[in-house]
């Protein structure tokens, strides 16, 4: 499938640095022989973290905010389902979910997301330019 867009989603804990952020995006790119980036996409919850915004500078795209109704309503279209992230957040799928949001109308994930220490990392493409 054709992708014109694609959205790396991102979830990470209060252990997480930016660095892992910036590796786990770059080796799911890699995996999914992905060159650019659309942009990040991040839940609005986090909004007070310096993180997200790192992330997207040395990513050197688009920083975009997930809020949580955006967040709720495509839960079902997760690929993975986190007791943990669910009992913290609220949501089960908070990295695909973000992804998805971003990529927009008839997004698709490519894979489920991957975790790599407090770091979980999901990749969306969208269709539309």
């Amino acid at each position: 499938m054709k992708f014109y867009r694609t959205i790396a989603g991102l979830g990470w804990n209060s252990h997480a640095t930016a660095e892992q952020a910036v590796h786990i995006v770059q080796e799911m790119m890699c995996h999914y022989d992905v060159v650019n980036l659309t942009c990040l996409a991040v839940p609005a919850f986090k909004t007070s973290r310096q993180l997200a915004g790192d992330v997207a500078a040395m990513l050197d795209v688009p920083l975009c905010w997930v809020n949580d109704a955006e967040l709720a309503d495509i839960q079902p279209f997760c690929l993975t389902y986190s007791d943990v992230a669910r009992r913290l957040t609220g949501f089960a799928s908070v990295a695909e979910g973000c992804a998805l949001v971003a990529a927009g109308a008839e997004a698709q994930l490519y894979g489920p997301g991957q975790k790599h220490g407090g770091i979980v990392c999901a990749l969306a493409g969208g269709k539309k330019a």
